[in-house]
């Protein structure tokens, strides 16, 4: 287990791996658009449409603290 905890350690060094607030924002938008396309169930477009930008704005949350990218 340790030598799993330094793999991982490694791994994250050099990078932001905090949750600021444009990550916040992120979850916020994927929490409303998730709730938004529920009322859109009938027309299956833009149900499709909704559930494609909410994964979109999980998976940059969830991107954002892995990034070396610290600007």
């Amino acid at each position: 287990m340790k030598k799993l905890i330094m793999k991982f350690a490694s791994f994250m060094r050099d990078r932001y791996a905090r949750v600021d607030s444009i990550s916040l924002a992120c979850i916020f938008a994927h929490i409303l658009t998730d709730i938004i396309s529920m009322f859109f169930r009938g027309s299956i477009i833009v149900h499709t449409v909704l559930l494609v930008l909410s994964m979109a704005f999980a998976i940059y949350a969830v991107y954002r603290p892995f990034s070396k990218s610290i600007s």
